[in-house]
């Protein structure tokens, strides 16, 4: 196992896990303000940079003890499923024991995109007829479902620490393309050629659109701008609303304006895209870390 090293002053930090070094940081340098990020691929895309996570450590590292829990997959009710045991616990275990005072969260998208959500939706009418689709029961109850997640997270982590700033996004427009995420050496490492051979990733939208009926193009796109103004106004406007003082989000609809080479594939954004997205979110992350380090350091 490759053992890393970071000399910082005097001192040496030498560790084998990303926790490790995390808690060794904190140990020797308790000046430096920690953070933790948990969610799914838009924190922890494979390829360099094209991650939010990648993008913002770019910004603050150096400043900041982070800790990345993120894994690509993971769905909202996955990753807030208890806070008694699972990816919940310890994300509370740690904001209470290390005393964190900014949590980033990137969840939902999972819960209802992917082959395996195609039962959510009902079939559409003719093939325009986004409002079917949109509108559709198991879609409801399943943006219901995120919304109590995120609530369920919400709750756990004030528990922990009652200042918490817990910081999300909204995700951008998608351009609906069918296309897959290019699986190469670089992606994925030398896994690829496996992966490639057994599993194909993605795409995530189109087939459901296909399968349903939705196959106008134009309408398949709206299905997924409305889709995204849903998360937004079912999930992440309300819990602002209700907690103001702990829970805040970025809104990035609209910032790649679907052009092709801010995207990856067709729900991940470029290193290109995820820089902008990540531009934007500091605008916001940037006051919060200010006011917290006042906090941390006094």
């Amino acid at each position: 196992m490759k053992i890393l090293v970071v000399v910082m002053s005097n001192k040496i930090i030498d560790y084998k896990t990303e926790f490790g070094r995390f808690k060794q940081m904190n140990r020797y340098y308790p000046e430096i303000m920690p953070i933790i990020s948990e969610g799914d691929s838009w924190f922890s895309y494979p390829l360099t940079g094209a991650n939010l996570m990648d993008q913002l450590v770019f910004k603050f590292e150096g400043c900041i003890n982070y800790l990345r829990l993120e894994s690509s997959g993971h769905e909202a009710q996955q990753i807030f499923k208890s806070t008694s045991s699972g990816q919940l616990k310890d994300l509370i275990k740690h904001i209470a024991f290390f005393k964190v005072p900014i949590v980033l969260l990137s969840a939902g998208g999972n819960d209802v995109v992917g082959k395996s959500k195609i039962d959510l939706y009902e079939m559409a009418n003719h093939d325009r007829d986004v409002a079917t689709l949109i509108n559709s029961a198991g879609l409801q109850a399943e943006l219901l479902a995120v919304k109590d997640s995120f609530e369920r997270a919400i709750l756990g982590l004030i528990a922990a620490n009652p200042d918490i700033r817990i910081i999300t996004h909204s995700y951008d427009y998608p351009i609906v393309s069918g296309n897959a995420a290019p699986i190469t050496i670089n992606s994925l490492g030398l896994i690829a050629p496996v992966v490639n051979v057994f599993k194909q990733v993605g795409p995530w939208i189109f087939p459901i659109l296909k399968e349903k009926g939705l196959t106008n193009q134009d309408a398949q796109q709206m299905f997924a701008e409305q889709l995204i103004n849903q998360f937004h106004d079912f999930i992440l406007l309300p819990l602002k609303n209700q907690y103001t003082d702990n829970f805040d989000f970025v809104d990035l609809r609209g910032s790649l304006n679907q052009i092709n080479y801010n995207w990856n594939d067709e729900i991940h954004p470029s290193a290109a895209g995820f820089e902008i997205l990540a531009n934007k979110f500091w605008q916001k992350l940037r006051p919060e870390i200010i006011n917290a380090y006042r906090k941390w350091q006094s």
